[in-house]
């Protein structure tokens, strides 16, 4: 998403997923030939981080990622950017909807958003 722009330092990144999303966060992690190439990771009934490489995409890992967020849930809350329609598209495959719009002045990004929610039938 080269439309973002870029809040935090590569350090500061590492250190956030090493002292907060890991020891949080419940993380999936997709690996081809021994390299990384997207993860997933969810704390209580909110997909806080899906990503995969984009040369990986369209070719189901991404939705055995959601799907491994989604097992033991009846309910999954994530934020999409309003401008990632190709993760909206994505997560409405999979039986997200729409909960509401902001204008995105309260993420970091500053980037406006969408609050999605699955539930389970």
């Amino acid at each position: 998403m080269p439309w973002l722009p870029e809040v935090h330092t590569a350090e500061e990144d590492l250190w956030y997923f090493a002292n907060a999303l890991l020891p949080e966060e419940t993380a999936h992690v997709a690996e081809v030939d021994g390299q990384v190439i997207g993860y997933s990771a969810y704390a209580n009934d909110w997909l806080t981080h899906l990503y995969l490489d984009p040369s990986f995409q369209r070719r189901g890992i991404g939705s055995v990622l959601l799907q491994n967020s989604k097992t033991g849930h009846d309910e999954l809350n994530l934020w999409v950017f309003q401008r990632n329609t190709t993760a909206q598209a994505f997560y409405q495959t999979h039986g997200f909807t729409e909960v509401m719009r902001t204008d995105g002045s309260r993420n970091e990004e500053k980037t406006p958003d969408i609050h999605l929610r699955w539930t389970r039938n």
